[in-house]
């Protein structure tokens, strides 16, 4: 992580940054124009679990398998992972100024309306969303590649699961 840049050179202030158990500040050595840099240590290569950690852990797998149980009763595990979509389409139409509500989502699919230009946007993320996950894994997509989306990942992990 470079704390400067040809841009900002001049506003940044090395010393209002401080090394800590994690890296130090470094300077770039033998250059003409040296910049300023943070130089993270390496990791360990063991680490200790506290009990916390492994019972939260515990509990993860715990919730996981209730998730794989649920498979059995639930014919087509994108129900599970539906709404999750679209609160992710939602979240990231709202990136970009978009001002519908998860209501004026749902209220959208009901009714044969004409829908705002914000809901269009969210219906766009989701149809994207659907097309990466009917994308089977492994297989080459001309426009997207699901396996390389941290995103599609976790969803396509959870349909895995099930």
């Amino acid at each position: 992580m470079y704390l400067t840049t040809d841009v900002d050179r001049k506003n940044v202030k090395p010393e209002d940054y401080e090394s800590t158990d994690f890296g130090e500040v470094c300077i770039e050595a033998g250059v003409k124009n040296p910049f300023h840099f943070y130089l993270p240590k390496p990791l360990p290569r063991e680490l200790e679990y506290s009990s916390e950690l492994v019972r939260e852990l515990t509990r993860a797998s715990s919730a996981l398998g209730n998730l794989k149980g649920l498979s059995v009763l639930i014919s087509d595990p994108r129900v599970l992972i539906g709404p999750y979509i679209k609160r992710e389409a939602l979240a990231s139409s709202h990136i970009e100024g978009t001002q519908a509500s998860l209501s004026d989502v749902f209220e959208s699919e009901v009714s044969g309306d004409e829908v705002s230009d914000d809901i269009k946007e969210v219906q766009r993320y989701l149809d994207a969303s659907k097309l990466a996950l009917s994308v089977p894994c492994g297989s080459a997509h001309p426009v997207i590649r699901p396996r390389q989306h941290p995103l599609f990942l976790h969803y396509r992990s959870i349909l895995e699961i099930c």
